[in-house]
């Protein structure tokens, strides 16, 4: 079974760089929405990649916690609470 990374909103609209994700992973691209209220496994997760468009609120903690990264294609973290952020440290990308 492939590691999976988890695309959210509009996280990665590059075709290059989704085709690179492709040929090395399981890719699973999301609305935020579907994201937060349908995606239940994560296991096999190696990356979740949000955009600001996506908001990770403290209770999301629980469901995340296993996955090694969380990359955010933004300049700032207002998106993603301090609990979560503080649990990534400097695997949040």
């Amino acid at each position: 079974m492939r590691n999976k990374v988890i695309v959210v909103g509009n996280a990665v609209i590059n075709k290059d760089v989704l085709n690179t994700l492709s040929n090395n992973f399981e890719v699973i691209s999301l609305s935020p929405k579907d994201f937060k209220d349908k995606l239940t496994d994560f296991q096999n997760t190696i990356a979740i990649w949000i955009h600001f468009d996506t908001f990770l609120e403290s209770s999301f903690i629980d469901k995340i916690r296993e996955v090694p990264f969380l990359i955010t294609t933004t300049t700032g973290l207002t998106h993603i609470s301090m609990e979560i952020q503080n649990h990534f440290g400097n695997r949040l990308i």
